[in-house]
């Protein structure tokens, strides 16, 4: 009995220490604030409250909380890139750091590598359907990325970042 509970314990912290660089934690929200075609009504959405199929978030038309838009955001994901360059470290893998956007808000693994010239990364936020067609406009879209410093074995806290929906097209 004392060995599945001292084996319990050690698997549960080996899954929680994934990684041996930092960690990005972040919150988002949902925000209508239209397009070209359509101005927006400024409203500020939980993505809590609008639960759709496989965790995403998701407003359908004729649903009177959405004044007369309606969207959806499948995945919210962590972009880490070089802030001069624009490239993507390799060794992070997308699975690490997207998640289901009903969840308002994440952490990763520490697995955002450290840079051995001491410069920060630069990190937004990608809202889109894993599933669109190559070439698909994301769900959403972010703010300008936020350049930080990522130490090892530190949580660096974005706080919450808006993703302007993209209404969907009315069938």
């Amino acid at each position: 009995m004392v060995l599945v509970a001292a084996f319990a314990a050690t698997s549960f912290l080996g899954a929680c220490n994934k990684g041996d660089g930092g960690a990005v934690s972040f919150r988002w929200r949902l925000v209508d604030k239209g397009t070209k075609d359509r101005a927006g009504s400024g409203r500020i959405y939980d993505p809590g409250e609008f639960i759709g199929e496989d965790g995403a978030c998701e407003c359908a038309p004729g649903d009177g909380r959405c004044a007369g838009s309606s969207w959806k955001v499948t995945r919210v994901q962590l972009v880490v890139r070089d802030p001069k360059t624009l490239a993507v470290p390799p060794e992070i893998d997308a699975g690490d750091v997207t998640f289901a956007c009903r969840q308002r808000e994440a952490t990763t693994p520490f697995i955002v590598p450290t840079r051995e010239n001491g410069e920060p990364w630069a990190l937004s936020l990608r809202a889109f359907d894993p599933a669109a067609s190559p070439g698909s406009p994301d769900q959403g879209t972010t703010p300008s990325p936020d350049v930080r410093f990522v130490p090892p074995a530190e949580i660096v806290n974005l706080d919450v970042i808006e993703i302007a929906v993209r209404s969907m097209p009315v069938p």
